[in-house]
């Protein structure tokens, strides 16, 4: 019976509570309480709980990818249909990993590279990390996109500038690009090149003001002849 309270409190019994059950199964033994036996059990499963315990101390926490909500899913359908990336081309990818290629070209449209990290381009297209990397790693497979990597030493690195190198990509940028700044709308007013057209085409104040003195007195006239 006490064995078997023992075992289950050595089950229970968190890391840091393993030490006072070892000493106590010690002592029982020293009071002639457990036999060799017994006792060799108890110490036998404390150790094996105390291995367990510290491996699961040791083993690193898994973290999964960003949560999927709403906003993220919102940014990441938003960049995919921007139309930054070609049909042809968008197709390669998945929508994440479109979205994220969508931001960086947007960039660099913008700029002429880009030079965001990869927490801020996974932020903007509601994408994890490891998307935005698997992104650019195929877009540098398919000569999309050139990587420049700046090291300032073994374990430290600015972020990575991108700049895009296919020419198809390059084409089709330009051409959003243009759109994107006629998206605006305005309204274009296009001048005449003939100089004297203002002149010409409306008499000088005192030409009018004759004009307008002659043609009242001819219907006053009129007005006088028609009485008499």
């Amino acid at each position: 019976m006490f064995v078997e309270e023992c075992r289950r409190a050595v089950m229970a019994a968190p890391l840091t509570g393993l030490d006072a059950l070892s000493k106590g199964v010690w002592q029982a033994y020293g009071a002639g309480v457990l036999d060799d036996e017994e006792t060799g059990v108890l110490c036998e499963l404390i150790a094996a709980r105390r291995a367990c315990s510290e491996q699961l101390a040791r083993a690193p926490r898994r973290v999964g990818s960003r949560p999927r909500t709403s906003a993220s899913l919102e940014r990441r359908r938003s960049w995919t249909a921007s139309g930054w990336l070609p049909p042809a081309i968008a197709a390669r990818f998945t929508m994440g990993e479109a979205a994220a290629l969508a931001v960086i070209i947007a960039e660099a449209a913008k700029a002429g590279r880009c030079g965001l990290p990869i927490g801020a381009i996974a932020g903007r297209a509601g994408v994890c990390a490891t998307t935005v990397r698997n992104a650019l790693r195929e877009a540098r497979r398919l000569g999309l996109v050139r990587v420049e990597e700046r090291r300032l030493s073994y374990a430290r690195s600015l972020p990575n500038l991108v700049t895009i190198a296919g020419r198809e990509l390059a084409l089709w940028v330009r051409t959003r690009a243009r759109v994107a700044r006629q998206e605006g709308g305005c309204k274009i007013v296009m001048a005449t090149t003939n100089l004297h057209f203002h002149s010409a085409a409306r008499p000088a104040p005192a030409a009018r003001e004759k004009g307008i003195r002659g043609r009242e007195s001819d219907g006053l006239g009129d007005a006088r002849a028609g009485l008499a």
